[in-house]
């Protein structure tokens, strides 16, 4: 009797301990998809500044398309990891739909092991990047030239979001394919 008993509490503790690992890594990525979500207003504001400013002054600005563009490209990677939290990225539902809720948590941790080797790269390349970006003093090509830093910077804090976004999936995708239930 002892003996389920010592074994339920140490169940208990690892489902706690699962629970709060992932708990944490939800934390910060919805952290950034917060940033992500306030991002929606400067490129709200470049852009109406820009259409005021053509049809109304007719004096077209040279920096709002590229502002807009690297703020548009910074609020899409800083929700990248939260889509992959809310399970909402991109799959073959055709496929997928078919299976019941264990085979697909036991498909989605064989994905797993893939999008992590993913974000291995990915955070490299980022990171190499932002720092050829900074040592460089790159700039985007055009008539209005703005530092790539601080998009390259965003690009590379976004990968290592995406990564522990993976990583909590992962756990959760794994534990509900190994004990049939949810964390």
């Amino acid at each position: 009797m002892q003996e389920v008993e010592e074994h339920d509490v140490n169940v208990t503790a690892v489902r706690n301990g699962f629970t709060h690992i992932t708990g944490f890594l939800d934390g910060i990525v919805t952290w950034s998809k917060r940033i992500g979500m306030w991002l929606i207003l400067p490129i709200i504001g470049c852009m109406v500044f820009e259409i005021i400013s053509r049809y109304v002054f007719n004096a077209p600005t040279i920096w709002s398309t590229a502002i807009t563009t690297q703020l548009f490209g910074a609020n899409f990677i800083l929700c990248g990891g939260y889509a992959i939290l809310l399970n909402k990225h991109i799959r073959v539902d055709i496929v997928y739909e078919r299976y019941s809720p264990r085979i697909k948590a036991i498909l989605d941790s064989i994905v797993s092991v893939f999008r992590i080797f993913v974000c291995y790269f990915f955070i490299k390349f980022a990171w190499i990047y932002f720092s050829t970006a900074i040592t460089t003093n790159g700039v985007l090509v055009g008539h209005f030239s703005p530092p790539l830093w601080p998009i390259k910077g965003i690009l590379a804090i976004s990968s290592v979001l995406l990564a522990l976004g993976v990583v909590s999936r992962t756990i959760k995708t794994l534990y509900f394919a190994v004990k049939g239930v949810e964390l």
